[in-house]
């Protein structure tokens, strides 16, 4: 017999998961983004913090954390969303990152660079690529 839940949030897209029904599905999707729902990003075992990303000790490793499982310790986490989002927020920002070196802003790299003097200019790239520690 299947129980219907509400006020389960979809760990991708954050959609309230209407109409949700216990046990979960292997096959269940978010009706917005059409993520799959019994993934360990979904469930009240997962930590991004831990080994194998499981708090459950007895579960097998599962590689894909976003794809769905045959786990039997899956059990639904409401707000699962939210720490998604987190590893969203910090993955962006390391794209960022990456793309255009660090975002800090300080007096001192505001201060404009002669483009005709070469010995400024590498000052500067080094201190972009290694730092300013001085």
């Amino acid at each position: 017999m299947s129980t219907v839940v509400k006020g389960y949030l979809c760990w991708r897209c954050g959609t309230e998961l209407s109409e949700l029904r216990l046990p979960v599905s292997r096959r269940e999707e978010c009706s917005s983004c059409r993520a799959e729902i019994h993934v360990c990003k979904q469930c009240v075992f997962y930590s991004a913090h831990i080994a194998n990303a499981c708090r459950e000790d007895r579960a097998e490793f599962v590689s894909n954390k976003e794809k769905s499982n045959f786990c039997d310790y899956y059990k639904p986490k409401a707000d699962a969303c939210q720490a998604t989002a987190l590893d969203k927020d910090k993955q962006a920002k390391l794209q960022a990152e990456a793309l255009f070196g660090d975002i800090k802003q300080d007096k001192k790299s505001e201060q404009t660079i002669d483009p005709d003097d070469p010995e400024q200019a590498a000052r500067e790239e080094l201190k972009r690529l290694f730092g300013d520690d001085g």
